[in-house]
């Protein structure tokens, strides 16, 4: 194996780790914000937020709009998530 190819495979490593970790830090996220926590949706929020609102745009093509159509989405997720959480307990995916 050449250096150059055992530094990406390095990097490959890191990065699938560094996946595993964020991916399992938004599962907890998530059944935190189910059992009602407002931090742990406020944190999702943050995250998600502006790639919900570039998409938004990107269809349709109002700031307005777009941001009106992000704040609903994220008020829908709270709401159907505090409801599920009330109807079913959290299950893994």
């Amino acid at each position: 194996m050449r250096k150059g190819e055992h530094t990406r495979q390095e990097i490959i490593r890191k990065e699938a780790m560094n996946i595993q970790e964020a991916t399992n830090d938004e599962r907890l996220l998530m059944a935190q914000a189910r059992s009602g926590s407002s931090s742990a949706f406020g944190e999702l929020y943050e995250r998600h937020r502006l790639k919900i609102y570039r998409t938004a745009f990107r269809i349709l093509r109002n700031r307005q709009d777009a941001e009106a159509a992000t704040q609903r989405s994220f008020q829908r997720a709270f709401t159907t998530s505090l409801d599920s959480a009330k109807t079913r307990p959290f299950q893994h995916g």
